[in-house]
């Protein structure tokens, strides 16, 4: 009886470290989940952050669009004619957004950990005559379009957005 006594402690021991060993694996194993996930909402809120601004430059263009008398489109001032041409590419992608003297930068708004100002430019479209909206029948009306896009960047500066609407005037 006392040698098998003897035989039976080792193997306690041997299924005691197995089990101390699974368990350190699932532990190492769901810190790394953890750091993952924590690495993602870092991720989701640095995006939210540049969306954000973009979405204020842009609101800003639009209010900038909205004042009675707007000064001439000649591509100084973050105010543009379209780029023409099937194989041109947009403007708001061949344009230096950090570049002050193409973009209007957004600098007199406080957005919270943004790494850079948001800024935005604005594209003159062709206008557009509607038959049907004139008071006088011979007179077409004629309506005003503007593409208004906006840059936005993260806490990091490696998130960018970048929003785009159309203002009817």
């Amino acid at each position: 009886m006392n040698n098998q006594q003897q035989s039976q402690n080792g193997a306690t021991l041997i299924v005691s470290l197995i089990l101390l060993f699974v368990l350190a694996i699932i532990g190492l194993a769901s810190m790394q989940s953890t750091t993952v996930e924590e690495k993602m909402a870092g991720n989701m809120r640095d995006q939210s952050v540049a969306f954000q601004a973009a979405e204020t430059a842009l609101r800003v263009g639009e209010i900038f669009l909205g004042t009675p008398v707007l000064p001439v489109f000649n591509g100084s001032n973050g105010l543009y004619q379209p780029t023409s041409g099937e194989t041109a590419l947009p403007l708001w992608e061949t344009i230096d957004w950090s570049d002050s003297s193409k973009v209007v930068t957004v600098s007199n708004l406080h957005i919270a950990d943004t790494a850079n100002n948001p800024a935005y430019i604005i594209e003159e479209l062709a206008e557009v005559a509607d038959a049907t909206g004139s008071l006088e029948a011979a007179l077409p009306k004629v309506s005003a379009f503007y593409r208004v896009t906006a840059f936005g960047s993260g806490n990091t500066g490696t998130s960018r957005v970048i929003l785009q609407s159309v203002y009817k005037r």
